[in-house]
């Protein structure tokens, strides 16, 4: 999941509203009026962490700007779905969900590769689309998930299907700043990622598994130079404080390490005092492959000899058995063995040290077969 850094510093300081005694007549930031004898309210920008003034009327305002949490008075711009944002403020939204969702397929492309010699993040499982906020209230209310905080601004859910595998559902609130949106977007890849590859067995704590996620969103601001957004994202208490300790430990060992760390760590979160326990794992050895089972193939039988063949002499006297053609047979019995495509019957008269007399009964012939041991 991922909340918005700069909302939950404006949520925090919203209303933080002290008298401010002006030094000279400064106009109200919000609609341009002049204070009254000389007296303003303050707020912080949640976009920007800047302090600004606005007048007594202003204060009565309700309507706040979505993203920077000041009231909101001329050239106001309602999302449809209870926010509102200012005139600045709708200048760097994506109000069309076409064109955003085109941003985002890019975002991915340039994700895979930059991270391609590390990981490959999930694609084709991911049913991804922009919600509401009246919707994203309702997943997060659903079974599931814990009451979040109203101002959520993305959501993974992931299902192990058992004749298609993983399947993730990938929701990110609409009308966002781009470079939010992105950092979002990101973000809930790195939860679908840890699905499919970390171990049930895996003790980690929610932080530490957030952290990693902002790690990733971090790491792709960091690319296409988003520093403004990256500030945001390292002033949010959204982690505590575990983002900080991810982008240490990546300036300093890369990102492999980190992966390891997520799928066989010892540790269920990172420790400040000793982040070079990011390098202990536990990665389980490789299990032996199965023994090939073995499927009998069936293959057709050798050609029979074109002519008689001695092939064998066993025992000796009496019981002295001769192997012609494949057939056994010893003197004074009778078989039948395969000459080419034939069969023939034979009749053993007598067999010695060296060779063996056939009757063959079906022509009337006699024959003597000698053997001749291959050298």
């Amino acid at each position: 999941m991922r909340l918005s850094l700069g909302h939950l510093f404006g949520a925090l300081c919203m209303f933080g509203l002290g008298l401010l005694a002006a030094t000279a007549p400064n106009r109200c930031e919000v609609c341009g009026g002049l204070f009254v004898r000389n007296v303003a309210y303050t707020r912080t920008d949640a976009w920007t962490g800047e302090r600004r003034k606005y007048c007594d009327d202003c204060s009565k305002i309700r309507e706040l700007c979505a993203i920077c949490r000041m009231p909101v008075k001329h050239n106001v711009t309602e999302v449809g779905d209870g926010r509102f944002l200012c005139e600045r403020d709708v200048r760097s939204v994506m109000l069309d969900d076409q064109a955003a969702t085109l941003v985002l397929t890019e975002v991915k492309k340039d994700l895979d590769r930059l991270i391609a010699r590390f990981i490959t993040l999930p694609s084709t499982n991911i049913d991804f689309a922009f919600v509401s906020q009246v919707r994203m209230h309702q997943l997060i209310q659903s079974p599931g998930f814990e009451r979040q905080c109203p101002l959520l601004l993305g959501t993974t859910r992931s299902l192990l299907m058992r004749d298609q595998g993983w399947q993730h559902e990938v929701r990110v609130l609409r009308a966002l700043p781009r470079s939010e949106m992105i950092a979002v977007y990101v973000h809930e890849l790195g939860h679908a990622w840890l699905r499919e590859h970390v171990p049930p067995t895996r003790r980690i704590t929610q932080q530490a598994e957030e952290g990693f996620c902002e790690l990733l969103a971090y790491r792709y601001l960091e690319h296409i130079g988003e520093t403004n957004q990256i500030t945001r994202l390292l002033s949010n208490n959204y982690t505590e404080g575990h983002i900080d300790l991810f982008v240490k430990v990546y300036q300093t060992y890369d990102l492999n390490p980190v992966l390891n760390w997520m799928k066989y760590g010892v540790d269920p979160y990172l420790k400040e005092a000793d982040l070079d326990r990011v390098r202990f794992v536990d990665i389980p050895a490789p299990r032996p492959p199965a023994a090939a089972e073995v499927i009998p193939v069936w293959s057709p039988p050798a050609p029979a000899p074109e002519q008689l063949t001695l092939t064998g002499l066993l025992g000796s006297g009496s019981r002295a058995v001769a192997m012609v053609n494949g057939g056994m047979v010893s003197a004074g019995e009778t078989t039948t063995v395969r000459v080419g495509t034939n069969r023939v019957v034979l009749h053993c008269l007598s067999i010695t040290t060296n060779q063996v007399t056939l009757d063959l009964p079906e022509t009337g012939e006699r024959v003597v077969l000698e053997w001749r041991p291959k050298p």
